[in-house]
């Protein structure tokens, strides 16, 4: 997941600096992409560290969050737009994205196993 939101980042930031229409819609399609990749993975990590019957409560949690989520990335890229322009509003939501990913990335490796990839970056520094 945390890979899914760099990339879900980097993408946004390259849908701003595209130079041709052509190129910015083929990224835009990617954008899409890697968030229907992160998707399912989310909501399965929600459903994992929740106790069972606390399943359908933790999942209605996900939506209510991941919906203000996409409110605040309306109005803060709309917002940018407004103020500065297209490029520079990309370039503050997909930074935003790399931020978030990056700030959460200590607690991913709390509960990710030592064997996985996640479990290990940093495990030797």
């Amino acid at each position: 997941m945390v890979a899914g939101s760099l990339a879900y980042g980097v993408v946004t930031i390259g849908v701003g600096v595209a130079p041709v229409y052509p190129l910015a819609a083929g990224l835009m399609v990617l954008v899409g992409v890697c968030g229907a990749l992160m998707a399912p993975a989310t909501m399965a990590l929600v459903t994992d560290l929740v106790e069972p019957e606390a399943r359908g409560a933790a999942m209605g949690l996900f939506n209510v969050f991941g919906s203000l989520g996409f409110l605040t990335g309306f109005l803060v890229g709309g917002g940018a737009t407004g103020a500065f322009g297209y490029t520079p509003a990309f370039l503050a939501v997909g930074g935003l994205e790399l931020a978030v990913a990056v700030a959460l990335l200590p607690a991913v490796r709390a509960i990710a196993p030592d064997d996985s990839l996640i479990g290990r970056i940093g495990a030797d520094g």
